[in-house]
């Protein structure tokens, strides 16, 4: 198994390559699987390169199917495509390793191609790389809501996802649209809503300090609600003048948002 870890590996940390589940190494003999063990096969794959390979390798899993005495067999095809971030590290038994896919072998990443690889991911957004979490519509309802209150009662169609790189076609989630979740309660996400005295932030006085995180929709409508609670007047630029709006008696309180 630690084998073709180190291959996926060495093709992400290259230029990518096809990999096949179900031939064998050193004769190119077709073993192949039938129907319920390709399956269980790919769940194996998948479970393996998550734990094992970090990131994750951008990956298309496909099934070859052919026939030898009548009976259905199936090859998985890996279609591995060359990582965004670099180095992808192979992990295991606890020992890190980096491989680099040369001339048709897997072999140790030298100290030089480590650094080019390191240098070259420097300016990678994280947001579009893909995570080891699967799209499921029932986790995303919030979203949904969220389109469909802004957008006429429109739904948000599943294809539009997929084509913005909301998942891969292995229906694995992009970094940043985990965080649309209904579940996700990571930090990535934090906001801090503040209040000072006065009718600026240079006032040394904090009256109000709120934390919140969550999903993105949950955040923003938080954040929403803070300022409706609190806001009593608008502002509205004017060149180099601003206009007041009053909404309600006026308060000596300015407001403050920030994202960590």
């Amino acid at each position: 198994m630690v084998g073709w870890l180190k291959t996926i590996a060495g093709f992400a940390n290259a230029f990518g390559g096809d990999f096949y589940i179900g031939v064998e190494d050193k004769t190119n003999k077709l073993i192949g699987f039938d129907r319920k063990m390709a399956d269980n096969e790919r769940n194996y794959f998948n479970n393996q390169v998550n734990e094992h390979l970090v990131p994750r390798p951008q990956m298309k899993l496909s099934f070859i199917r052919y026939e030898i005495k009548e009976k259905e067999r199936f090859i998985i095809c890996v279609q591995v495509l060359e990582s965004v971030i670099k180095p992808v590290i192979l992990k295991y038994k606890n020992v890190p390793s980096i491989y680099m896919r040369r001339d048709g072998f897997t072999n140790g990443a030298t100290y030089e191609e480590i650094i080019e690889m390191s240098v070259k991911s420097k300016n990678t957004q994280y947001d579009i790389l893909i995570s080891d979490e699967k799209y499921d519509a029932s986790n995303f309802t919030m979203l949904q809501k969220f389109y469909s209150e802004h957008n006429d009662g429109k739904n948000l169609p599943e294809k539009a996802l997929q084509s913005m790189g909301f998942y891969n076609e292995e229906y694995f989630l992009a970094n940043g649209a985990v965080l649309f979740a209904d579940d996700y309660q990571g930090k990535k996400t934090e906001v801090q809503c503040s209040v000072f005295s006065g009718f600026n932030k240079g006032s040394e006085r904090i009256v109000t300090i709120n934390r919140f995180h969550g999903n993105i929709i949950s955040v923003i409508n938080y954040i929403m609600e803070f300022v409706t609670q609190r806001m009593n007047h608008s502002i509205i630029k004017l060149g180099d003048t601003r206009k007041n709006i009053d909404a309600y008696p006026q308060s000596a309180f300015f407001l403050l948002l920030s994202c960590t």
